[in-house]
């Protein structure tokens, strides 16, 4: 009996390899769709130190006791209600954070001035609760020429914003 060559098996074992079953059948195509995959991200995480979380967390905390703050002043008019609800937020923070921060706001009476000159509705989008609901809107309001002016206006009587600040 004549043995196999040592070369012979691995080169069946090779040829083996490449052989399909004929009882599996070819998996179908894909079919095509109108949907655009979503291309793959690697993700990669990045954990946030305590510390940061903690200071988000009362920062967060802070900014929403200043808008109930100012959301709770109703005064006369709208202008009334934007300029001391402003005055309220600003207590708020100051209270929560226990930092006074920069710059002060216009006096009453200029705000007041430069607010009544506004149409009706954009003296509605100075009160910051009504801000927060209508943002379309209010932004639209924010390019009003007549904004514009009114906010240069008292940016001038404010004085010279503080440094690093992006005010008008």
């Amino acid at each position: 009996m004549r043995r196999f060559r040592p070369c012979l098996v691995p080169a069946l074992l090779l040829a083996l390899v490449g052989c399909e079953d004929p009882a599996d059948p070819p998996a179908p195509a894909a079919e095509p769709t109108d949907e655009v995959a979503a291309p793959e991200r690697e993700t990669v995480e990045a954990p946030i130190a305590d510390e940061a979380a903690a200071g988000l967390r009362e920062a967060g905390e802070a900014l929403g006791a200043a808008l109930e703050a100012g959301a709770a002043v109703q005064a006369d008019t709208p202008c009334g209600t934007a300029y001391q609800g402003a005055l309220a937020m600003i207590a708020a923070l100051r209270e929560e954070t226990g930092q006074e921060g920069t710059g002060e706001p216009p006096d009453e009476a200029s705000f007041l001035r430069a607010c009544n000159a506004l149409p009706p509705e954009a003296q509605q989008c100075m009160i910051m609760s009504y801000a927060l609901e209508h943002q379309e809107e209010c932004e639209a309001w924010k390019q009003d020429e007549r904004v514009l002016a009114m906010r240069r206006e008292l940016a001038e009587v404010a004085g010279p914003p503080p440094a690093g600040s992006t005010a008008p």
